[in-house]
């Protein structure tokens, strides 16, 4: 018997679909509820907001296995997509079913009451979701935050919108970068964080970091006088830099420091001739010389306080070498101007290489809040004015700002982690929130056209 091509075409769409599907089913649960582009989100990314919500309900049932925390989570996703679909009823009966039964007292954050409030929002019931979100500011916080705060305080901003755009309300209020006239003379070029090596693993294997948020190298650098060993978060215009205790000479456990870069070539003298001139201030400066094999190339001219050098913060500026940026092939920008992006993407020119970075999401660091004792706010005040940085007060906090870059300042007297956040804007949206937990002392979230990264411990 001959079946019309239509009935062969259904057939073979039904078969590839079933099996995509029961792929998708077979993942591992992190692989399926957290990694950006796989699983239930490859689904939502693409606005199939009730598929993705009826996979996350087949994985449910096909998962017998699965522990109080992960259902948990897995209900409350399934729910937003219903939500975001504007299926209400079946969303709020999925919500309900994504609280802990007993809210683990180690738990960093007022879940049950995050969940509440989101019941509350989806049934127009302002009294109780003010009450919900009461709770969690009085709950605990992780890493000087608390949980899921700013996403009630959104829910309530926009009571009377959908759930769709109130949740997402984030992405028109992500700090961007404001236009500028002209790049500032000295530019944020990269922050180091010291975190416990179980931590650098975990990133390390992370899909969601390798896969979707940035360039990702580990890799062993050396001049003429030192070595160090590193993990490399490549951005299209900065980088993350992570070390392990002893990655490089004498880093423990929160030691942090932060790499400028001089936009104009040889400016570094005129620096430098401003830091000398500095009160109670001792300047170093030495050139860094690169070895690559058998061959030594000038690097950058490294300039810095004392007060600011090795220590458990550290602070410098890197005017760069024109004899490396010929090695490497590193164009300039217009009016010969050092290019950020062109010193990240050199190491990507094959065309796999280059598709695969212009894939990343991490284009550049927008904030760092940093947790400092008090000679090391004092030195950090007198460096980054002396580069050309605007002090001022925000937040309740020191600041300081040049071109799109700032700096909070906060002056504790025995800081741990010296750079407690990072805020890095996206070169994409990125939708629904995502968190994502490294050990106990690194956490990455995800949203919209923002990421924030938090380190240490509270």
């Amino acid at each position: 018997m001959r079946f019309p091509k239509w009935i062969v075409l259904f057939f073979c769409f039904l078969l590839t679909f079933n099996c995509k599907k029961e792929g998708l089913l077979g993942l591992d649960f992190n692989t399926f509820d957290q990694n950006r582009g796989t699983g239930w989100r490859q689904l939502a990314e693409n606005g199939s907001f009730l598929e993705a919500a009826a996979l996350i309900d087949s994985y449910i049932k096909k998962h017998k296995n699965l522990n109080e925390s992960q259902t948990t989570i897995l209900y409350f996703h399934a729910g937003q997509m219903y939500a975001f679909a504007n299926d209400y009823e079946t969303a709020i009966d999925h919500f309900k079913r994504s609280t802990y039964a007993q809210e683990p007292p180690q738990l960093p954050l007022r879940w049950n009451a995050y969940v509440r409030a989101t019941i509350a929002f989806l049934s127009k019931d302002m009294e109780r979701l003010k009450e919900c979100r009461k709770e969690i500011a009085e709950g605990p916080a992780f890493q000087g935050e608390k949980g899921n705060l700013d996403a009630v305080d959104r829910l309530i901003e926009h009571f009377d919108e959908p759930y769709s755009k109130a949740y997402g309300a984030r992405r028109s209020q992500s700090p961007q970068p404001k236009p500028q006239a002209s790049q500032p003379e000295v530019e944020l070029n990269h922050v180091y964080v010291t975190l416990q090596k179980d931590t650098v693993d975990l990133i390390a294997k992370s899909g969601f970091i390798s896969e979707h948020f940035s360039m990702f190298e580990q890799e062993t650098i050396k001049t003429v006088t030192e070595s160090w060993t590193g993990t490399y978060l490549m951005g299209w215009r900065a980088y993350l830099e992570i070390f392990a205790p002893g990655g490089y000479e004498g880093l423990t456990e929160g030691s942090s420091g932060i790499g400028f870069s001089a936009a104009k070539l040889g400016s570094g003298g005129a620096i430098k001739a401003k830091l000398n001139s500095l009160p109670g201030e001792k300047t170093l400066s030495d050139l860094s010389n690169w070895v690559d094999g058998n061959i030594t190339i000038p690097w950058f001219d490294n300039i810095r306080l004392q007060s600011l050098d090795k220590g458990a913060f550290s602070a410098w500026l890197m005017d760069f070498r024109t004899d490396y940026l010929k090695y490497r092939k590193i164009e300039l920008a217009k009016g010969a101007l050092f290019d950020r992006h062109s010193y990240n993407a050199y190491g990507y020119g094959t065309p796999d290489k280059k598709k695969a970075f212009e894939s990343k999401l991490f284009d550049d660091l927008l904030e760092v809040h940093l947790e400092l004792s008090a000679a090391e706010s004092a030195s950090f005040d007198k460096f980054v004015t002396a580069l050309g940085y605007s002090a001022s007060e925000d937040r309740g906090k020191r600041s300081y700002r040049a071109g799109t870059f700032t700096f909070f300042v906060s002056t504790l007297p025995n800081p741990a982690y010296r750079i407690r956040k990072v805020v890095c804007t996206l070169r994409g949206a990125v939708e629904p929130r995502g968190e994502y937990k490294f050990g106990p002392d690194a956490r990455l979230t995800v949203e919209g056209r923002t990421a924030v990264w938090m380190f240490g411990k509270d």
